[in-house]
């Protein structure tokens, strides 16, 4: 006997939302690719069907017509595509050695213009590196930053640490890296999302700043 009153409509599809963006694991030492992009309505269709057409060549199925995410393997990486209310995400992950940071990124192990094919217009794109063990500040700096200032902090209750200069480096891509201090895969996986999408929403954030500014001297006047 059923103990309920009718379910509405939408309880199990709302029910299981909270499921519906899992975070792909990524093991030290690892590095992933991440880009999000600004996509018009009107290229939705398109957008779909370039990512349709880089699945079907590796032998994926392709996403539905109305699908809002969709991840696999592609060759030797795991992608994930999210499709955001104001963007959207591409994240590419896989495993790397460690002598090597930033060399031959994620990015690069895509099928030579696929990703620049992209429809939409960038946000915000940024490379991370998933070190086992913390560099050294000089090593780091210089190594991984190319000399330029950098910010860190702990993250998830000590379990790594994270650093980045902020910049956009010469290939178009910022750099995070992510050190583990004692991350499970989903764990490191989790965390990368949370900082790659920290700086997507930061860009978007800043969106109306150039407006702001223009406007600026008719506001004070």
């Amino acid at each position: 006997m059923r103990l309920l009153p009718p379910d509405l409509p939408e309880r199990v599809a709302l029910s299981l939302e909270v499921h519906a963006r899992p975070s792909e694991p990524l093991a030290a030492p690892g590095r992933a690719s991440y880009l999000a992009v600004l996509v018009d309505a009107d290229e939705r269709g398109r957008e779909l069907a370039h990512l349709s057409r880089l699945c079907r060549s590796h032998g994926q199925p392709a996403p539905a017509d109305d699908a809002v995410h969709w991840s696999g393997a592609i060759g030797g990486l795991r992608l994930k595509w999210e499709r955001h209310g104001e963007f959207s995400s591409y994240t590419l992950l896989m495993s790397a050695r460690a002598d090597r940071p930033f060399d031959d990124p994620a990015a690069a192990q895509l099928q030579p213009g696929w990703l620049s094919g992209v429809p939409g217009l960038t946000v915000y794109a940024g490379h991370a590196e998933l070190l086992s063990a913390a560099p050294t500040p000089a090593a780091l700096q210089q190594d991984f930053f190319a000399g330029h200032a950098v910010v860190g902090s702990e993250v998830g209750d000590g379990a790594g640490l994270a650093y980045s200069d902020f910049l956009i480096h010469a290939d178009g891509f910022g750099r995070l890296v992510l050190v583990d201090q004692g991350f499970t895969p989903l764990m490191a996986g989790r965390m990368l999302q949370r900082l790659f999408e920290i700086e997507a929403y930061r860009m978007m954030a800043l969106l109306a700043f150039p407006v702001a500014r223009r406007l600026a001297p008719r506001i004070l006047a």
